[in-house]
């Protein structure tokens, strides 16, 4: 009896069967409607993320390149009191020196052992010099080609 009702109802069993399966796959494509929706909508979210990262340490790269320029400048000009200074200084120091050879000098015509003092004292005091500004030609030489390797690092 069951085979006869089967055979009976068979168009609406087969149209009931249909109707299941193509619920079955609306339902199945709508879920991966859903999941493809959540699989966009999390790649968004961890774009801007990354952007927004991405900005953030841009910024702070560009923070720091700020402030290591003016803490270079801000020690440049330090530095470059510091040597007028020096360079006052050493102006001072010479004409001192120059004005005490001037006196020397005057007095060196009145005796023949001061003469002979004097030429050893300046001879010396020549040699002295000499050696200063030899020592402070190659400081000024170290100090550029410092400067030469630091300029080439940079353009790098």
């Amino acid at each position: 009896m069951n085979l006869i009702l089967l055979l009976k109802f068979w168009r609406e069993i087969a149209i009931t069967v249909l109707i299941i399966a193509l619920l079955a796959v609306w339902s199945l494509y709508a879920s991966r409607g859903d999941a493809i929706k959540q699989i966009k909508t999390d790649h968004e979210l961890q774009l801007t993320t990354l952007k927004a990262n991405y900005v953030e340490t841009a910024r702070q790269i560009e923070r720091q390149a700020y402030e290591q320029t003016i803490q270079a400048a801000n020690d440049a000009k330090a530095r470059e009191q510091v040597i007028i200074a020096d360079a006052a200084s050493a102006r001072d120091a010479v004409a001192s020196l120059s004005d005490t050879i001037d006196k020397l000098s005057a007095n060196a015509a009145a005796d023949a052992n001061f003469r002979i003092e004097y030429s050893r004292t300046t001879g010396n005091l020549l040699k002295e010099c000499s050696g200063q500004y030899i020592s402070m030609a190659e400081t000024a030489d170290r100090i550029a080609n410092d400067l030469r390797a630091i300029q080439s690092a940079n353009k790098r």
